[in-house]
């Protein structure tokens, strides 16, 4: 038994037709062209924001670090934000920390937590309450929102929409 096979047209068409066109290339070009227009500058501003997320995380785990410190030592312990040096401090472990140049950083506490230096504290006390406060960083665009509230001591991180 012998087989005989034929070659179609469709397969003879598609060899000699093999490739693209110099109009497709250039349409294809174009395309990617305008894509990474649109994308590259969102990759730089995505940069920025994901340190100022980092940031806004470090400052709200401290916050939280003092608090169940201040709950399991049955102590008070203050979390302390030295708006001249750039840093904030942890009391219960004594480590600080440093601020980029770049952040604006601004607290909301009560009064009493406000130093003679004009560096503003939250306090947590053992039944895990605090005097509570808001501290805003802010870069470029890019604002979080980090909340302590003063009843249950609860610390809070939200993103907020540029304005």
């Amino acid at each position: 038994m012998t087989l005989h096979f034929k070659k179609s047209t469709s397969i003879k068409r598609a060899i000699t037709q093999a490739g693209f066109t110099l109009l497709e290339l250039l349409i294809s070009l174009t395309i990617v062209a305008f894509a990474l227009i649109v994308i590259v500058p969102n990759f730089s501003n995505s940069s920025e924001r994901q340190k100022l997320e980092l940031t806004a995380n470090k400052i709200a785990a401290t916050l939280r670090e003092t608090r169940a410190a201040s709950i399991r030592k049955n102590e008070t312990f203050v979390f302390i934000l030295d708006l001249k040096q750039r840093t904030y401090k942890n009391i219960y472990t004594g480590s600080i920390t440093d601020l980029s140049k770049e952040t604006d950083v601004k607290a909301t506490v009560a009064l009493s937590e406000v130093d003679d230096e004009s560096n503003p504290s939250i306090r947590f006390w053992p039944d895990g309450s605090s005097t509570g406060g808001e501290i805003i960083l802010t870069e470029d665009n890019n604002s979080y929102k980090i909340s302590v509230d003063w009843l249950t001591g609860s610390v809070s991180l939200d993103r907020q929409t540029p304005r």
